[in-house]
């Protein structure tokens, strides 16, 4: 049986948060059991990944639930190859189905993530 991610065609997958989180991402990786969500229908236990850098910045740049605080720390965006992510836990987002992003089931440790770039708000 295929995996979901056999049917992506991207090599690397993005993730944009803001820079208020980078200490503790460089620690801990992107976990998915964070209390603070950006979207009202996240859900623990996803980190929710886009296909490309500008679609995971606009994310985070239109995000409904971040503190002004956290939100005008900046915002930054991560790269993380596909092949350093457990295939079996990539499904498509059941909130943008036909859409540009990916859920994880799972965290992604720090050493798999590279800063794509950073953006001032």
């Amino acid at each position: 049986m295929k995996t979901f991610a056999t049917f992506l065609t991207e090599a690397n997958l993005y993730h944009a948060t803001y820079k208020a989180h980078k200490s503790s991402i460089k620690r801990s990786g992107l976990k998915s059991n964070v209390d603070h969500k950006n979207w009202e229908d996240s859900e623990k236990g996803i980190v929710y990944l886009a296909k490309n850098a500008e679609i995971a910045h606009s994310h985070a740049e239109t995000a409904e639930d971040a503190p002004d605080r956290i939100y005008d720390s900046g915002i930054i965006v991560y790269k993380i190859d596909i092949k350093n992510l457990d295939q079996d836990k990539l499904k498509k987002d059941r909130n943008n189905p036909g859409g540009n992003t990916v859920e994880y089931h799972g965290d992604i440790p720090f050493k798999h993530l590279k800063i794509d770039s950073e953006h001032d708000t």
